[in-house]
Order: C-alpha cells, then structure tokens, then sequence
C-alpha cells in the first residue's frame, strides 16, 4: 500500500493508524518503509508477512474492507530492500 506521495506528515499517518485501530487493525502488523516509485519518494506500508507473492494477492480479498480502500500491490521483501538501497544511495 502506498501512504503518501508526499512528504511525511506524522498527524497524517497517526489519524490513519488511528482510523485503523477504529476498525479493528491489528496495526503491530504494520511496516512502513521509505521507498521510490517513478522516481518519487514514497511511503510504502506492509501489513503482514505471507509465504509468497501469490498468498499476498490471495490474501487481498480477506482484508478489512479499510485496507481494501487503498489498492494494496503485493510486494515481495527483495523488492522492497532494492528501493530501499536505491534510496539510501541517493543520500
């Protein structure tokens, strides 16, 4: 799921982390990780750890309808750790 395409803004992803909590999250489930997407510093959010990408996208129908709203993308973790070193060589 993506946070934001902006800058962080913290009020921002408390009122969401508590908008999920309202509905019953689990957000210790919750990773965020700064990452790129089309050369834009995004805030990619993981929530739960499955066996493969394919449980991910099947796991997709059985979320709560709050993260639903947000189009999650399965992403794998080799994935993520590219953006992250891609960002980190930026600094």
């Amino acid at each position: 799921m993506l946070l934001s395409q902006k800058r962080f803004d913290e009020r921002a992803y408390y009122d969401y982390v508590e908008r999920l909590i309202s509905q019953g999250i689990d957000v210790s489930r919750l990773r965020i990780f700064e990452t790129y997407t089309v050369n834009q510093k995004v805030y990619s959010v993981v929530y739960g750890e499955f066996p493969s990408r394919g449980a991910a996208s099947a796991a997709k129908v059985g979320l709560p309808k709050i993260l639903q709203e947000v189009a999650p993308i399965p992403r794998s973790v080799g994935g993520l750790m590219t953006e992250i070193q891609r960002l980190e060589g930026k600094n």
